[in-house]
């Protein structure tokens, strides 16, 4: 049986030999709580210094819109500049990622439609649609060190796309429809996959062949997937309420750690890939935070004040300062981070079959790629201060946000251009948990 460490905590038992965390302390204050910036469940979050305007930026997603906010910090103060926002008009997200500059993302509907969203800068975000069929785009992320996309297809196992649809590569998988948490190593070296029934696959990143297989440690269904820095181990959540981490040994994975403290299912978990820290935290459906220290195994502090309901998804800031959360009621909370916690490299051997079985795969650079090259300067130029409708080259421009897609969605993979403004109201959105496919309707394509 799980322990309840953080019943323990609050009722004051102190166990020998346990190191408790502490609970709500002033070391990592709340900076900034935004209630309700959506209508249904937060599904990822991002913070990020632009690196040609040093300036932050926030980004939150949930299944109703994306929405950009500008910020600007100053000690323990931060202030978001009014959200560049699309509302996608349809219902339910299935998957979100960012491209390592984290001006470009992708964002998969539950129609399994791509949405290809851009941040020009703080007053201009464009956004292109792709479809390459029902059920071809669940689970996606960018492929690193590329503009290329990985994807669970329904239809083709794990596959490879540029942004264009063009197929790259296809490999089949016989647990497609158990497919619950995928995530690339930092680098991408390796591919892991979890499931449904507690399996973890860990794949060669390139060529998409089998490595290994991480089972018999969890038994119900795998939300989390997040390699370390180093990409010799691997973080796994769960719905058991534990946390494991496994070393990534030449004969075969290896536990290292289990993470006990959570009272519930394990949703999202974040490392902080600023510096050489061993500093990780999750969430789960106990409407708590933990900041962990992956080297020992222990907790060492607790979030709790501030959430009023689930937290559903959480990251580190890319420099590792601020840590955002994302509630079940649309709500963003950023704590400050005023510690990490640095920590010496293992010494741990990496698969050696991934040297041995490795083929290089075309990045395809071309035109699908957005531009990021414009400045804020060049943009003025073309939309207007006053964040009203104009025209820019032929497209229109609504609060900042360019469409570029048609009225119905495509279906020959090829992204085209649209002169519509897109404002339909989100629909309901019952609530999801986690990042994960939800069936379509039985129509041979997606309905606007």
């Amino acid at each position: 049986m799980v322990r309840d460490v953080f019943s323990e905590i609050t009722a004051g038992v102190k166990d020998d030999g346990i190191n408790f965390p502490n609970v709500d302390s002033d070391a990592h204050p709340v900076v900034r709580k935004i209630r309700r910036v959506h209508n249904t469940p937060v599904i990822a979050v991002r913070m990020f210094i632009d690196q040609n305007t040093g300036k932050y930026f926030l980004i939150s997603t949930a299944h109703d819109s994306i929405k950009v906010y500008s910020v600007i910090s100053f000690g323990d103060e931060v202030e978001l500049n009014d959200p560049l926002s699309y509302e996608k008009n349809r219902s339910g997200a299935d998957s979100f990622d960012s491209h390592a500059d984290n001006r470009l993302m992708i964002l998969a509907d539950s129609f399994s439609v791509m949405h290809i969203i851009q941040i020009h800068s703080e007053t201009k975000m464009t956004v292109q649609r792709l479809y390459r069929g029902a059920m071809e785009i669940t689970f996606s992320r960018f492929i690193p060190n590329s503009y290329n996309v990985f994807s669970i297809s329904f239809v083709h196992g794990l596959t490879f796309f540029d942004l264009d649809g063009s197929e790259i590569k296809t490999q089949p998988y016989d647990k497609v429809e158990l497919v619950t948490a995928v995530n690339f190593s930092p680098n991408g070296t390796f591919l892991a996959i979890g499931t449904e029934i507690g399996v973890v696959d860990i794949f060669n990143g390139l060529t998409l062949n089998l490595i290994c297989t991480i089972e018999d440690v969890h038994l119900m269904r795998i939300g989390v997937v997040e390699f370390t820095h180093d990409e010799h181990q691997l973080l796994i959540g769960c719905d058991d309420q534990l946390l494991t981490l496994h070393a990534l040994l030449e004969d075969g994975p290896s536990l290292v750690h289990t993470f006990y403290g959570h009272t519930a299912p394990v949703h999202s978990a974040s490392i902080d890939y600023s510096s050489n820290s061993s500093l990780f935290a999750s969430c789960a459906h106990d409407r708590k935070v933990f900041l962990w220290n992956m080297a020992n195994g222990e907790p060492f502090q607790v979030f709790s004040e501030g959430f009023d309901d689930v937290v559903t998804a959480i990251r580190f800031s890319s420099n590792g300062e601020y840590l955002i959360s994302g509630t079940a009621s649309g709500s963003i909370i950023i704590h400050r981070i005023c510690e990490s916690i640095e920590v010496e490299p293992e010494d741990v051997v990496i698969k050696s079959s991934l040297e041995s079985d490795s083929e290089q795969l075309q990045i395809h650079e071309h035109s699908a790629i957005p531009d990021l090259s414009e400045s804020e300067e060049e943009h003025e130029n073309h939309v207007d201060q006053g964040n009203t409708e104009v025209k820019t080259n032929g497209k229109e421009s609504v609060n900042g946000v360019e469409t570029h897609t048609p009225e119905d969605v495509l279906m020959n993979g090829t992204l085209q251009d649209e002169d519509q403004r897109m404002s339909a109201t989100p629909e309901d959105v019952s609530m999801q948990q986690n990042e994960g496919p939800i069936t379509p309707p039985d129509e041979d394509y997606p309905m606007e």
